[in-house]
C-alpha cells in the first residue's frame, strides 16, 4: 500500500486524541479524510494542527461532518447514512480507543463503559469496509479479566471479530526501541485484506527499523529490535 502520485492512501482516525497518529500518517504520505474525537480539549488541539488555514498537514474534511468534538456513538446515530455513502473510499481506519479500563496502572475494571467502545469501532469497520485496520492500546488489553470466558480477554474478542474478514497480525512492542524517549510497551493489531501484504508487516517494520533510526539521527537500541516470543503474538488468517 505505497502512496503514489496518482492516488494517495486515504485514512480516517477514530479516537484521534490530539492527532499524534494522524500526524505520523500524513508525514508518511497518507491522506487524512477526517478524525473523530469526543474530548473537547483534545479536539481543539487537533483543530489547530490540522484544520487551520496555515496548517502544514490538513484533513480534507467532509461537508456533512461538523468540525467539532463528537462521540463514536453520536457519529453512528447521526451520520450512519453518510458513512455508508463513502464505503470503500477509506483505505485505512486507525484509532486507539480509551485504555483506562484495561491499564494495569489504573483500577482495571472489565465493566468500565469505555471498554465497550471497541464494539462501536467495529461497527465503523463494518460500514466503511477499509482495506486495513490499525488499533493500538496498552499491554493490559491482552490480559485476562477474572470474568466469563466469552468476554474475559478483549484482545481475543477483537482478533476473532476482525479475522472473519481480514488477515490479522498483532504484537506487543517496546516503543523505546523506535525512538520514543520512555519505556512504554504497547499492543498493536493490524488487520489487512487478504493478499494485501505478502510478508508479516511487523517483521517488515523490524527490518526497516535501523534505516529509520539512522534517518532520524537516533542510535539503535542496545537490545534486539526483533519481537521476542513473549511479545510477538502472531498472524491469524
Amino acid at each position: 500500500m505505497r502512496p503514489s502520485k496518482k492516488r494517495k492512501i486515504v485514512f480516517a482516525d477514530a479516537f484521534a486524541g490530539c492527532g499524534g497518529l494522524s500526524l505520523g500518517l500524513m508525514q508518511a504520505g497518507l491522506h487524512g479524510r477526517f478524525a473523530i474525537e469526543h474530548d473537547k480539549f483534545a479536539f481543539e488541539t487537533l483543530r489547530a494542527n490540522f484544520l487551520a488555514k496555515k496548517s502544514k498537514f490538513k484533513f480534507t474534511w467532509p461537508r456533512w461532518l461538523p468540525k467539532k468534538p463528537i462521540s463514536i456513538g453520536r457519529l453512528l446515530k447521526r451520520y450512519r447514512k453518510e458513512l455508508e455513502i463513502i464505503e470503500g473510499s477509506i483505505d485505512v481506519l486507525v484509532g486507539g480507543p480509551p485504555c483506562q479500563g484495561f491499564s494495569s496502572a489504573g483500577r482495571r475494571r472489565h465493566d468500565d463503559p469505555r471498554n465497550q467502545l471497541f464494539a462501536s469501532y467495529l461497527q465503523i469497520v463494518d460500514i466503511l469496509k477499509p482495506r486495513a485496520v490499525l488499533i493500538e492500546n496498552v499491554r493490559g488489553f491482552t490480559m485476562d479479566f477474572d470474568m466469563e470466558p466469552r468476554v474475559k480477554n478483549y484482545a481475543q474478542n477483537l482478533r476473532r471479530r476482525l479475522s472473519e474478514k481480514y488477515d490479522v497480525y498483532e504484537v506487543l512492542l517496546d516503543l523505546s526501541q523506535f525512538g520514543v524517549p520512555q519505556l512504554r510497551t504497547r499492543y498493536f493489531i493490524l488487520a489487512l485484506q487478504s493478499g494485501l501484504c505478502l510478508e508479516n508487516p511487523f517483521d517488515l517494520l523490524t527490518k526497516r527499523l535501523p534505516s529509520f533510526l539512522r534517518s532520524m539521527r537516533l542510535n539503535a537500541p542496545v537490545s534486539s529490535t526483533a519481537p521476542s516470543r513473549e511479545t510477538y503474538i502472531g498472524r491469524h488468517p
